[in-house]
């Protein structure tokens, strides 16, 4: 007696408001390094990448191995084309040596991925799965999306012997394989139908040519070879009818070389006689996909094909051998080279041309431009450079060679990386090759500073050489403060020549009186300087005292030393400021070449007692006022999506000046975290608008006022912000955000005068979500046509669960509709019929009307139980299997 147990399996979907998650794109990990190490070639390709037949940006890249290009990054339902970003001109010899690598993390290895050649375009991309992200779709009515005028050799994991590989599923090659394949070629699967299950009759499937059985050879690299010969009519170059593509992978063969015919890429015919005098430009790359099977997919270069290769060498002050960046010599890897001012560098080129390019004819007007522009801009005086010849086509082993002599003439610290990209032409096509890159560190040459800092008036024993404790700034009864004595030295370490005329800068803090400078040179007795040899201006709370026309030739020092007292009424705050000295000449800015610590100072007298601020901060939805809002938080705040923007919201910040003993202060800046996606629309005080700014502070938006000041004591002003939300990004249900502003002197950001209370708001999506649960008919040992079964289900819990975050509870009704037939997915070939019933209505039809909800009656309150649903049975021939179908839900505003 058979028994058939009937499942049936409720899927919904319900998008009330829709949110963007970013995902980093990720290493991917490659478990076995290249046999070989190359150019970086993550740039020489244009990829294309979709995920669930969806655009993806997100293109996962191993960073592990610049000579490795991904083709599957282990995504399942993808598919990936990668382009080399020059053509191929068929005319002539093209040959194309690389590793392959698959691997997966499942135990079954899906799709595969293709080699393809093709006169289709730069995104040109199939069908994932057994299409490889080469061919059309085999199990569809109609074979389309194929890569067109293109020839693939696949590496097929899986094969698919019901569809795209039944020519292979009743041959000698049961497994995965190795074929030659046009994607545009496909044929009924009704030539093999007494061989094939019934479900795949009268589909597509693809001839294979040439086919081999392919080993996965999973987590290693296996050399792979491709070779183009050309094709001509009568030995007539000019006229070409196609071409010999032959393959071999692990040493083997695919076949001897087949003859594809020119008709193959140009669309027109495939007869090998109708060839064509025009050339025939193609992109050559790889594609790669997977369905619910996965696999690690790579391809890695010794030296890239088709393009000619620079391999740069270098060698520094005119000695010893050049070098490759990171090659070994004498069992000692050779660091990256290092280049300070002042050193000669010299460059060689080795320019070599492989003469099965499929470019032809020589390098036209080959250069290096950008390599040479970038050594100039970096500081390398370029002083002798031989020319680049044109390169021939069929150049000899030896490489053409230019050398470039420099010597670096900027002086800074700086690691740089370099490609001598060679840019050339041929027949008026433009065309760019990589070179190994070289790395060089810019090694500054720097100025000695030694520098220390003095109270004279009041040592403190907390005090350092850098660092000063306590001083005293000055206040109204006493009308100056302590005698400070800045010292430094500066000196050359004799690889910096002629820095004369310079000037030496030192700040100090605005209200620092200068008594006296000296100076003096090498060892000598410290003079004082005149009024005309220096200069003192004041920018903030920094005064600069500005020492003219210093001369710094080699091995010479000098020594100076500053003294001054402060004057009255100090900082307000305490300082923690940095005054190291600095070079500039000729107006210049040289600081980078001063290598030192910078003094510090904390003042005794905290100017904050004499200010006290308080203040206090509100809140209010302008849109929308939830039953639970108060002035200072607030429930139900609507962020916006892409149906429309969020609630508007007002900031208030009442700030009072509360202490009789200042008349007024000036300087003040208001500060406050607001939400990323919280527009600004208007900021005043009391009813004036005032300028504003958004900065960022610890990765949050924050707004900031500038010039706050108070004309007496015991005065108050009130701060308004408003605006309103734009998206719903970075916010979801029950979130929230919570701020308080902050009253800061002249932006000092670690020293906060006063910080209000805290606002909160909580976010809302306005949704209606539901849950559905599975509805099941039990087990069954016989079924007749026409026969009603009802729900074996426990009625103890809720059919359907909402989650109600409307904030405006209006009425809505609720239906369903059976959206497939039943199905077996452990068995293609079980049949059983059966429609759900819903009050005796067929849910198969359409939709059908399930409960209407009266406005204002929340969604959580309401049960729905599991009986009214039935099952008909429509047929008395049922094969035994586990079945299950799908129904879908739909909501609806309104009755």
């Amino acid at each position: 007696m058979k028994k058939i147990f009937i499942a049936i399996l409720f899927f919904f979907l319900v998008l009330l408001s829709s949110s963007l998650i970013l995902i980093k794109a990720a290493d991917v990990k490659i478990n076995k390094a290249p046999p070989v190490s190359g150019p970086a070639i993550d740039k020489q390709f244009n990829i294309n990448k979709y995920v669930n037949d969806k655009s993806s940006s997100e293109f996962n890249q191993s960073t592990s191995y610049g000579n490795v290009q991904i083709i599957a990054d282990g995504t399942a339902a993808s598919k990936q084309s990668l382009w080399f970003n020059n053509k191929v001109n068929l005319k002539y010899k093209f040959s194309n040596d690389f590793y392959i690598y698959i691997d997966s993390d499942s135990p079954t290895v899906g799709d595969g991925l293709t080699f393809t050649m093709q006169n289709d375009s730069f995104s040109a991309i199939g069908v994932n799965g057994e299409s490889l992200g080469s061919y059309g779709t085999f199990r569809e009515s109609n074979y389309s999306k194929y890569i067109k005028r293109a020839v693939s050799l696949e590496f097929d994991n899986y094969i698919n012997s019901d569809y795209s590989d039944a020519q292979l599923g009743i041959s000698s090659i049961k497994g995965s394989h190795i074929a030659i394949v046009y994607p545009n070629e496909f044929l009924k699967n009704n030539d093999y139908k007494s061989s094939l299950p019934r479900e795949s009759r009268n589909h597509f499937y693809i001839p294979h040519y040439d086919a081999i059985p392919f080993s996965v050879n999973r987590g290693n690299w296996v050399p792979v070879s491709i070779q183009w010969t050309p094709k001509f009519k009568d030995n007539n170059p000019n006229y070409l009818t196609g071409g010999d593509f032959k393959a071999i992978y692990n040493g083997e063969s695919v076949g001897s070389g087949k003859y594809i015919p020119i008709g193959q890429f140009t669309g027109k015919n495939s007869d090998s006689n109708n060839g064509t005098v025009k050339d025939v430009d193609v992109y050559w790359g790889f594609t790669g996909a997977t369905g619910e099977q996965t696999m690690i997919a790579a391809i890695a270069y010794g030296k890239l094909p088709q393009v000619p290769y620079i391999t740069l060498q270098y060698r520094k002050n005119e000695s010893g051998d050049y070098y490759i960046d990171g090659t070994t010599v004498n069992n000692k890897k050779m660091p990256p080279l290092s280049l300070s001012y002042g050193d000669t560098v010299e460059f060689k080129l080795a320019i070599s041309n492989n003469p099965n390019n499929g470019l032809g004819k020589n390098l036209e007007n080959p250069q290096v431009r950008n390599f040479i522009e970038q050594l100039k801009a970096d500081g390398i005086q370029i002083t002798t450079l031989s020319p680049i010849p044109n390169i021939p086509v069929d150049a000899s082993s030896e490489p053409s060679v230019v050398y470039l002599k420099g010597f670096v003439n900027k002086n800074y610290t700086a690691e740089k990386k370099y490609h001598a990209d060679i840019y050339y032409s041929i027949d008026g096509k433009n065309y760019v090759s990589p070179s190994n890159s070289l790395n060089v560190n810019y090694i500054q040459r720097k100025l000695l500073l030694t520098n220390s800092i003095q109270n004279v008036t009041n040592p403190n024993p907390d005090d350092t050489s850098n660092s000063l404790k306590k001083v005293f700034p000055g206040n109204s009864k006493n009308s100056n403060g302590d005698v400070i004595k800045f010292n430094f030295s500066i000196s050359n370490d004799g690889k910096i020549p002629g820095l004369n005329n310079v000037n030496v800068t030192q700040p100090v803090p605005a209200f620092f009186n200068t008594d006296n400078i000296y100076i003096s040179y090498e060892n000598g007795n410290m003079q004082k300087l005149m009024p005309n040899q220096y200069t003192v201006t004041t920018k903030g709370k920094f005064k600069f005292i500005n020492i003219k026309n210093i001369s710094m030739n080699n091995k010479n020092k000098i020594n100076f030393s500053i003294q001054g007292r402060f004057s009255n009424n100090g900082p307000v705050v305490n300082d923690g400021s940095s005054y190291t000295p600095y070079i500039n000449k000729n107006g210049t800015s040289i600081s980078d070449d001063i290598n030192g610590l910078g003094d510090t100072m904390e003042f005794s007298d905290d100017y904050r007692n004499r200010i006290n601020i308080l203040s206090k901060s509100s809140l209010k939805n302008l849109g929308y006022k939830d039953s639970k809002d108060t002035d200072t938080e607030l429930y139900n705040v609507f962020p916006g999506n892409s149906d429309s923007t969020g609630d508007s919201i007002e900031y208030k910040t009442l700030i009072t000046n509360t202490k009789d003993s200042v008349s007024s202060i000036s300087n003040l800046n208001y500060f406050m975290a607001i939400p990323d996606n919280f527009n600004v629309s208007e900021v005043k005080i009391d009813s004036s608008d005032v300028k504003y700014s958004i900065v960022k502070e610890n990765e949050t938006k924050n707004i900031l006022v500038k010039g706050l000041s108070f004309d007496n004591s015991n005065q108050s002003k009130v701060l308004t912000i408003k605006g309103n939300f734009d998206s719903v990004e970075n916010f979801s249900y029950n979130s929230n955000f919570s701020t308080s502003s902050k009253i800061l002197l002249d932006g000092d950001y670690e020293n906060i005068l006063s910080q209000s209370n805290i606002i909160k708001m909580g976010f809302t999506d306005n949704s209606l979500n539901f849950s559905v649960d599975d509805l099941n008919f039990g087990l069954h040992s016989h079924l007749y046509a026409n026969q009603i079964i009802n729900s074996t289900n426990d009625d103890s819990n809720p059919y359907v669960e909402f989650e109600d975050r409307r904030r405006q509870k209006n009425a809505f009704s609720l239906s369903l509709k059976q959206e497939s037939p039943y199905f077996d997915d452990e068995n293609s070939n079980a049949d059983f019929e059966g429609h759900l019933l819903y009050n005796n209505q067929d849910l198969t039809l359409g939709y059908t009307n399930y409960a209407n909800y009266a406005k204002n009656k929340s969604a959580e309150n309401i049960y729905i139980d599991k009986k009214p649903i039935k099952l008909k049975v429509y047929s008395n021939y049922n094969v035994q299997g586990n079945y299950k179908t799908v129904v879908n839900w739909k909501i609806k505003n309104g009755f």
